[in-house]
């Protein structure tokens, strides 16, 4: 699926009706794989507009990460407004300094510890008034039962008319192949005793387009619509998930961790896991988004390879 094709002079009426003028500075900003993105400022300020397939979702879980993260040092962009326009959503936040960081930027490692104390900021977020695990709505409630529930219904079929056709569809129209999918589940299946019924915030595509840097510090955390309640480490397997070489994220987070007095429990097995369960959700993204370079890319790559058995 393509990302919604809204053009610019929709965008300018759309903000003229919605924003304080005097609007200028539109541009188109790169970016993300389903949404379209606009920056502008705005009496003065900058902000972004994003818009997404209604099949997405909307933003309504925003609203949530919003107030979670309302006092803490979590630097996350105020959410002014969303909304629905034909058949997309639009939200409009503000824009926070700084861009994506490079995974061949030669100040990484020194990035490394900054980048590791805004996970745990994040996932020591207070989650009073929510409930419930995996992604979740804007009033909190989480729709899953369990975090073990949420890992496994990576393989469910979603809702009718959402973004995603049942698997079934997907393993009769598309490239997507059945025995690699099944063989992902099993190492999920087999790793999953390992992973604990923790509930923090998590963000969910915590990766190197969505953490903005400048000066050596991390200045902002966007794109929060993927984010849900469940192990933290989850963000750790995602984090160190695409790159490509593999850059060994994840034992450097696990080796930070230790040295804080903090050691994870079977760290490594839940990292494992959950990086099968991200590796299913983008084989069947990129056979449905019609990307076979893409697809190829991930399944015959070495991250792949070791997570194929248990």
């Amino acid at each position: 699926m393509a990302k919604p094709d809204v053009p610019c002079e929709i965008v300018k009426t759309l903000l003229a009706a919605e924003m304080p003028g005097p609007i200028r500075d539109i541009e188109e900003l790169t970016g993300g794989n389903v949404g379209r993105v606009f920056g502008f400022t705005a009496g003065g300020e900058a902000f972004v507009i994003r818009f997404n397939w209604r099949s997405m979702g909307g933003f309504g879980d925003e609203m949530t990460v919003g107030r979670l993260l309302a006092g803490t040092d979590v630097p996350c962009p105020r959410l002014v407004k969303a909304g629905r326009l034909q058949a997309f959503d639009w939200a409009i936040s503000a824009r926070l300094p700084g861009s994506g960081f490079r995974i061949d930027d030669p100040a990484l490692p020194a990035l490394l510890p900054r980048l590791f104390a805004t996970l745990d900021a994040i996932h020591a977020a207070r989650l009073d008034g929510t409930s419930g695990y995996g992604g979740f709505d804007a009033a909190g409630r989480g729709r899953d039962a369990s975090w073990r529930a949420h890992v496994l219904s990576v393989r469910e079929d979603g809702p009718s008319g959402g973004y995603f056709p049942a698997w079934e569809t997907l393993f009769a129209t598309t490239i997507l192949e059945r025995e690699v999918i099944d063989a992902l589940m099993r190492t999920i299946e087999s790793l999953l005793p390992f992973c604990p019924e923790d509930r923090h915030l998590v963000h969910g595509d915590f990766g190197f387009d969505n953490v903005l840097v400048e000066h050596g510090r991390v200045t902002g955390v966007i794109d929060w619509q993927n984010a849900r309640f469940g192990d933290g480490l989850y963000d750790v397997a995602w984090l160190d998930f695409w790159p490509d070489p593999p850059l060994g994220i994840a034992g450097e987070f696990i080796a930070w961790k230790a040295a804080q007095g903090q050691p994870l429990p079977y760290a490594e097995e839940r990292i494992r896991c959950y990086q099968a369960m991200i590796a299913v959700d983008a084989l069947r993204f990129f056979a449905h988004a019609n990307q076979p370079d893409a697809y190829r890319w991930l399944r015959d790559g070495c991250r792949i390879d070791h997570l194929m058995t248990a």
